[in-house]
């Protein structure tokens, strides 16, 4: 769970969203034994931090981590299947190129409708969003 990582070195790419909870888990419950939080450029610095015993417990996208599982070989291991703090992204295209919105929007429609868009959300162990996350997430 994340008070696990009370007392903790903890690494995670810069600037990443969940570097405010750690904050906020610092002045709460982590108080008394706060975590010291270790920022990285990039996530296979941050990954090589861990493999060198420079941080004890690497918090990443679930897709990143799952990647480096496979391609380390199973040095490394996810150890939740709980997703802490979920992160929504979506594409930005300039303002007005409709053609491309409207090419993207039909290729996830139609891979959502075959399936395959599931498929990879379970590939790489990501939810889908609800309406309200996702509204949230565009400040609606």
């Amino acid at each position: 769970s994340p008070e696990d990582l009370c007392g903790a070195v903890v690494g995670s790419i810069k600037g990443a969203a969940w570097l405010e909870e750690f904050e906020a888990m610092n002045e709460g419950v982590c108080a008394g034994n706060p975590i010291d939080s270790r920022e990285f450029p990039t996530s296979p610095e941050t990954t090589q931090a861990l493999l060198s015993g420079g941080i004890q417990a690497q918090v990443e996208d679930s897709a990143v981590l799952g990647n480096a599982v496979i391609t380390l070989d199973g040095r490394i291991t996810v150890s939740s299947e709980e997703q802490f703090y979920p992160v929504i992204v979506g594409l930005g295209l300039r303002q007005g190129n409709e053609a491309l919105a409207d090419s993207i929007r039909a290729a996830i429609a139609e891979m959502d409708a075959d399936g395959s868009y599931q498929a990879l959300l379970d590939k790489y162990n990501v939810d889908r969003p609800t309406e309200a996350e996702f509204m949230e997430a565009v400040g609606q």
